[in-house]
């Protein structure tokens, strides 16, 4: 009963994850009517499960899930709200495989960025002239889906970015992956 109530805690995940992806890049915002019943459905599982030491488990690992995602991006409030509420869903034992896919996602989508900007052929040129100046590469050859959303949210610099909610979603989207893996 326990694995069943664990994976409807992660179907829970994947779409909540997914609707913030949405909504992140359709209106800039990741929104309270998300986050926070994500943040309780964390604290109640959890205190189904290991009781009251359960639930200062998942704020804790909450509050590590969100330094660390804190560390890798370009943070709004929504984004704050939406990696506690799934570190507290997650809990300590998937932390490292969230961070291993936050992190790759992260990497997976700036080099997409990068090689948007300079073509497959001139990217290691111009990483490198971009290390050496310090210089940014203006926002003009981001997708536009990514600047729009940066936009509606008020971001107003000419760096391109990437929505939080996606790095956010890389990371349960792998947790989800080790799950079903783990499953077979």
């Amino acid at each position: 009963k326990e694995e069943e109530m664990e994976l409807f805690l992660l179907v829970i995940l994947l779409i909540g994850a997914t609707v913030a992806v949405i909504t992140d890049l359709k209106t800039g915002m990741i929104f309270n009517w998300l986050t926070l019943p994500l943040f309780f459905i964390g604290l109640v599982f959890a205190f189904i499960f290991n009781g009251w030491t359960g639930v200062g488990s998942a704020v804790l690992a909450g509050l590590l899930t969100f330094v660390t995602t804190f560390k890798f991006t370009q943070f709004g409030g929504g984004d704050f709200k939406l990696s506690l509420a799934i570190g507290t869903c997650l809990g300590f034992e998937n932390w490292l495989t969230y961070f291993v896919g936050m992190a790759l996602t992260r990497i997976f989508f700036s080099l997409l960025i990068k090689i948007k900007t300079y073509t497959l052929s001139g990217l290691f040129n111009g990483l490198k002239c971009e290390i050496t100046t310090n210089q940014i590469i203006p926002i003009q050859n981001n997708f536009k889906i990514f600047q729009e959303a940066a936009r509606k949210a008020g971001y107003t610099g000419i760096a391109p970015t990437i929505p939080g909610a996606i790095w956010v979603a890389g990371g349960v989207y792998a947790v989800a992956l080790s799950k079903i893996y783990q499953l077979l």
